[in-house]
């Protein structure tokens, strides 16, 4: 639920009536439900009321430098209804499909069907190959035509550890259904499994292997193999399946504005349905249908296990046939829309159907929301911390960690409890910070990208209306070199000084004085009241957590280990991490408390150093007219999920980040929001609060309208992406070696999708139920399909949709020296 929680606002107003921008909106509110009361009085009842507001009014008048205006509608107006059109045949490259087949899975077309919780296909001979499952479960997608009694075979074999590890036993689960509990010998041997109808389903179903225990070869003795393996699958048969398509013309095709669907085959889309929805498409036989036939079906199935079959008809009916299907029980509900073409008992199955023009139509609501904000040009001072996690903060619940200038910010500010990182590395999530894009749009993807020159950039729209824009970077990668200094007047590398500052300004009060005097001042001092757009892109804390005394001790728990040989001996910064996450374990529980306990120091030492900024902007005189905005690139992963640092993963201690707008009397002091926002969301914010325009291009929407209480609009909550590539480098960025990650969330669910590494084909996916499992440890990919599948296809189709944009991609140039040693610093090159 988004909105305005725990605003806490002192009025020395003689008003009677609520003060102040968010007590102005409040009054905007309640004013529909006002006029319909007296209204109801009649003429003589609504003149007494008149005279009182009148008389209340009259202490409540608005000085000269009123910023904020606002109208809304009543809260119980509905809005207006809009129109929506999912397409289903620009759709079809996310769908699912799928064949039902009596060929050997392991097609290299099939691979897809592997969705987790395996290693990639490997041969064992020239002509066969096999799969190695990985972790707890491991899930195969598998498409059933016609519900009846069947016999699954399972061809397959554990890691042969005898002498070293119990006999392995695998569970296998078919959808929901148990299918029981197998012990198996240490050679290659065959499971045959009874399969009774009522665990299947028409369309898609999901077998799920789950082993008794997973390990690495390496870790008994077997091999230099270090997989956590669990047992390797050769092969699986499902009895009573149909006939293996010979020829790509009997693959589900698309052709302009129709779907050619052969029979053996489902397709299955997945959507969040609008309201009134209806299934629309007109349907034809195809060119190769033959007088065999079979039966074409349209099964809905929704998030909430509800199923029915909403359309069934015979080839022979096809003709040219319009359907519309209506689908309004399912309205606002994830569901799977299935199209299942399968042959009569005894047929050849080489029918075709056509499916013209399917598409899904409905309705959703827009609010009719009145926005007045007198655009003044604001000054802007936008102040990231590298590397900072949202929960190691006061105002975001951290009960440990001190932060007391950033609560006193906080309570003059408003803060976004849910806003994340578009990447969980710099580079990319600053691209989108600065571009209003998700990565896919801007193109800033690997350790070689710089940013396109033709994609809208936030400093460079600044400087076009008139403003003094600076910037004072603490890390190379928001740096010239990467094409971040367009539009900038200056672009201080402040990172080639990081040594000296260290050494001559130790405490946070003298770094930010001196940042403050020899960058800052010359915009916020300057006597020809030029608007400035300034950016800080402090480092810290970033590792290795090296804040000095008294902050390196206030978190001190009195470890006496030698975890300083990880980190202030930071000389071979690349394979520490490397060693740590990818050979170790070297630290015990005391070691990782340890860390945790100096990245807390960096914490609280930047808080002082914010705070310290803060005070050298009051007493310039500019604060009451500068917009601050206090914000981080990413996160950092503390052993939370078994590794340390970032840009390996996108789970939430990566992504989410601190989010606080300030600008006191005009925006909400003391406001906090439970939407889910970006970071992306941040260049459209500040170009509306400007008065400026916004590129049609951009990704992100402005956070205006949240944070003066405007209400949401109806319909689906919004989504966000991530993007990041493990961090793989060696000297010369092997990218390639690099594996690349995305992420979706949408309302509490969340999916993130791991792509093999170059030259392999599939995803793995994993699903996370936040409102009951914040911390990420309950993986549902394999017990909740249509929720999995809804948002892999959204993840799908914002990732085809962003591949159009016109943006293409720009290699770095060679760094410098300062560059190239300031990543070395960070751990990002050797």
């Amino acid at each position: 639920m988004s909105g305005i929680m725990g605003v806490d606002r002192a009025s020395s107003s003689p008003c009677p009536i609520a003060s102040g921008p968010l007590g102005k909106a409040r009054r905007a509110r309640g004013l529909s439900r006002f006029l319909r009361f007296i209204g109801s009085l009649g003429s003589a009842g609504f003149l007494v009321v008149s005279l009182i507001l009148a008389a209340l009014l009259a202490g409540c008048g608005e000085s000269a430098d009123t910023r904020l205006s606002e109208s809304l509608p009543g809260e119980s107006e509905p809005g207006r209804e809009r129109p929506v059109v999912l397409d289903m045949v620009e759709d079809l490259p996310a769908a699912w499909v799928g064949y039902e087949t009596l060929g050997s899975v392991f097609d290299r077309r099939e691979e897809a069907r592997f969705t987790q919780g395996w290693y990639t296909l490997q041969y064992v001979d020239a002509q066969r190959r096999a799969i190695w499952s990985k972790g707890p479960k491991s899930v195969v997608e598998i498409v059933v035509l016609e519900v009846k009694d069947r016999k699954l075979t399972l061809d397959l074999a554990p890691l042969d550890a005898r002498g070293k590890l119990p006999h392995q036993n695998i569970r296998v689960f078919w959808n929901d259904v148990d299918l029981g509990r197998f012990l198996l010998g240490w050679e290659r041997q065959t499971l045959e499994i009874s399969l009774p109808a009522e665990a299947q389903r028409p369309g898609l179903n999901r077998l799920v292997i789950a082993p008794l225990y997973w390990i690495s070869p390496i870790a008994v003795g077997l091999s230099f193999d270090s997989r956590q393996v669990g047992v390797r699958l050769y092969d699986f048969q499902l009895s009573g399946t149909g006939r293996e398509p010979a020829n790509s013309q009997e693959r589900v095709s698309a052709e302009g504005n129709r779907i050619l669907q052969p029979q053996n085959s489902v397709i299955a889309w997945h959507y969040v349905l609008p309201q009134s929805a209806r299934l629309k498409m007109n349907l034809q036989r195809g060119a190769r249908s033959n007088s065999s036939g079979g039966l074409w079906q349209v099964v809905v199935r929704a998030e909430s296990g509800a199923e029915s079959v909403v359309a069934e008809l015979a080839a022979e009916e096809f003709g040219e046939r319009e359907l519309d299907i209506d689908l309004a029980d399912y309205s606002g509900q994830m569901a799977a829309i299935q199209a299942i073409f399968r042959p009569y008992t005894g047929g050849d199955g080489e029918g075709t159907i056509r499916l013209e023009r399917a598409r899904i139509e409905g309705v959703e609501f827009e609010q009719d929301v009145l926005l007045s904000l007198e655009r003044k040009p604001y000054n802007v001072l936008v102040v990231l911390f590298d590397t900072l996690r949202a929960d190691y903060l006061e105002p975001y619940g951290s009960q440990t960690v001190k932060t007391p200038a950033l609560t006193q910010f906080a309570q003059r500010g408003f803060s976004f409890d849910q806003a994340h990182a578009n990447a969980s590395w710099t580079r990319p999530s600053v691209a989108s910070l600065w571009t209003g894009l998700h990565p896919s749009g801007h193109t800033v993807l690997d350790p070689n990208s710089s940013l396109p020159e033709s994609v809208p950039y936030l400093p460079e729209l600044f400087a076009e209306s008139g403003y003094l824009t600076l910037a004072v970077s603490n890390n190379a990668h928001f740096s010239k070199e990467f094409g971040f200094g367009r539009g900038y007047a200056h672009l201080f590398d402040y990172f080639a000084e990081r040594d000296s500052t260290l050494l001559e300004a130790p405490s946070p009060e003298a770094q930010a004085g001196r940042v403050w005097d020899r960058f800052l001042a010359q915009g916020f001092e300057a006597q020809d009241e030029k608007p400035v757009f300034a950016v800080l892109h402090e480092i810290d804390p970033h590792s290795p957590y090296a804040a000095p005394a008294p902050y390196s001790e206030m978190y001190d728990f009195g470890y006496s280990g030698n975890v300083d040989g990880w980190l202030k001996e930071y000389t071979e910064h690349l394979l520490v991490f490397k060693a740590v996450n990818d050979h170790g374990p070297w630290l015990d529980e005391s070691a990782k408390r340890e860390i945790r306990s100096l990245y807390s120091a960096e914490v609280s030492f930047i808080d002082g150093y914010f705070g310290a900024l803060l005070e050298r902007l009051e007493a310039s005189g500019q604060r009451d007219r500068t917009l601050v905005v206090f914000l981080s690139d990413h996160g950092e992963q503390l052993f939370d999920h078994g590794i340390w640092g970032h840009g390996r993963s996108l789970y939430q201690e990566e992504v989410r980040v601190p989010l606080i707008f300030s600008l006191p009397g005009v925006l909400p002091e003391g406001g906090r929001s439970e939407a889910l926002v970006q970071l992306a969301d941040v260049a459209p914010t500040l170009l509306d609060m400007m008065g400026l325009a916004v590129p049609e291009t951009i990704h992100g929407k402005s956070l205006l309208p949240e944070m003066l209480g405007m209400p949401a609009a109806a319909g689906s909550p919004p989504s966000i992406y991530a993007w990041s590539n493990l961090l793989l480098y060696d000297e010369g960025t092997n990218y390639y070696r690099s594996k690349k990650l995305t992420s979706l969330r949408f309302g509490e669910w969340k999916l993130v999708r791991t792509s093999q590494r170059k030259g392999q084909l599939h995803h793995a996916y994993e699903l996370y139920d936040l409102e009951n499992d914040p911390d990420e440890k309950n993986d549902r990919w394999a017990e909740r399909p249509v929720a999995a599948h809804t948002l892999r296809q959204m993840l799908e189709s914002k990732i085809s949709l962003d591949a159009k944009m016109q943006f293409s991609p720009v290699e770095a140039e060679p760094l410098d020296s300062e560059v190239h040693e300031n990543l070395r610093a960070l751990g990002y090159v050797e």
